[in-house]
């Protein structure tokens, strides 16, 4: 059985230019471990184990009064593979916003934009790989129990991801309560 590890770590730092905008930086990393790969692929092109590295930017814009918080970023993305077809520079952009309401629940709406080069002809078809992602996320969340300190959530994201190899596109729905 083929499962996946992740681990990683982040820093930002936060600067608040006036009471409603601030901006945002941020460094990522992580490592993505695919245990148990089938024969061959370990070390082989294809092997999809790698360290990612991403630096964004967020500008944020706050209207205290109206409850409400927009986002606006961009980041650049690198993933360092053992095989070389996973080997690739991205770029992200960002847009978001949330509302809060007089009953102390919140809504969020979140818009991502990928683009994704890789580096290397791909083993499957000697050409260059290019993916366009798309995802769509909005959740809303509701005091539970009369308190805010605990909260019901309900999510839904749409993922569509739309790569030059045919069997790396996809679209997804995901769910979560």
């Amino acid at each position: 059985m083929n499962f996946l590890q992740r681990f990683g770590s982040s820093t930002s730092i936060a600067v608040q230019d006036s009471d409603d905008t601030s901006i945002t930086g941020q460094f990522r990393s992580s490592r993505v471990d695919f245990v148990n790969q089938l024969p061959g692929v370990d070390g082989s092109a294809v092997d999809p184990d790698s360290s990612n590295y991403e630096a964004s930017f967020i500008r944020q814009w706050s209207r205290v009064d109206a409850g409400q918080v927009w986002q606006l970023g961009y980041g650049y993305n690198r993933n360092v593979a053992q095989g070389s077809d996973f080997d690739y520079r991205g770029h992200r952009a960002i847009v978001g916003g949330s509302q809060q309401f007089e009953d102390a629940s919140f809504a969020f709406l979140s818009l991502q934009y990928n683009s994704r080069n890789y580096d290397n002809p791909q083993t499957s078809t000697g050409s260059f790989r290019q993916d366009r992602e798309l995802l769509v996320s909005v959740s809303y969340l509701r005091p539970a129990f009369q308190t805010e300190k605990l909260y019901w959530v309900a999510e839904y994201a749409y993922d569509l991801n739309e790569s030059d190899i045919e069997s790396s596109s996809y679209d997804r729905d995901i769910f979560g309560l």
